[in-house]
């Protein structure tokens, strides 16, 4: 196991602890990837039953459903799980489109129905594209007009220090990340990438390289 950066890691607790002691409604955006399974486990720390919102697109690995299974039975999370009323039909054709009608929609859809004032997300500056410039609060709005906080508190991590506290905390890894993956996505979209030298999201490059910007236009993170 890696060593926690300890002044990394309070200043994230603090930036959570803020937001929920502030009174607001606050849920976590779970992708059941790495990142966001640490800014959970805090959160639900600090507030246990905090909703930890899982965005199904039906088209995750198996090993992402049997992974957000165990964490809810590990530590008695409160998962909300959000879907389209209906499959998708064009899965990863028109990448902007696929991801808004899975994700940016059933969020923001769940934002206005639980009247959520913030929205704590996993993203990390490292991971290129626009999060290099993310602030680690923002007003954004859904695509019904209605404005949320999204607080992004694991900004400053790496890599490196998202696996050191996994390992530290005794907080199962999806075992994804020990076949090759390093960052996850749906199943279509996801590729192993086990080279250290290449970044860390390479595996999701193409949709990255093509749509990131322009998806957060439109609502994702």
């Amino acid at each position: 196991a890696g060593v926690i950066d300890t002044d990394r890691a309070r200043e994230t607790y603090n930036i959570i602890r803020d937001v929920i002691d502030a009174g607001m409604r606050v849920a976590v955006a779970w992708s059941v990837g790495k990142d966001s399974t640490v800014v959970a486990w805090i959160a639900n720390e600090i507030r246990k039953g905090i909703p930890i919102l899982f965005l199904d697109t039906r088209v995750h690995f198996q090993s992402t459903y049997d992974y957000a299974g165990l964490m809810k039975l590990l530590f008695g999370w409160n998962v909300v799980t959000l879907r389209r009323p209906e499959p998708y039909p064009n899965i990863a054709v028109d990448r902007v489109d696929c991801c808004f009608e899975n994700k940016i929609k059933p969020l923001h859809d769940a934002i206005r129905s639980m009247r959520l004032d913030a929205i704590l997300t996993g993203i990390k500056r490292c991971d290129g594209y626009s999060r290099q410039t993310a602030p680690v609060k923002e007003v954004r709005r859904t695509y019904h007009g209605i404005e949320y906080l999204q607080v992004n508190p694991l900004l400053e991590w790496q890599e490196r220090d998202v696996r050191a506290f996994l390992d530290t905390n005794g907080i199962p890894l999806n075992p994804l990340y020990l076949a090759g993956y390093r960052s996850l996505d749906c199943e279509p979209c996801t590729q192993p990438n086990e080279n250290m030298l290449m970044p860390e999201r390479f595996g999701r490059q193409e949709k990255d390289r093509i749509a990131l910007e322009q998806l957060r236009r439109i609502g994702y993170f």
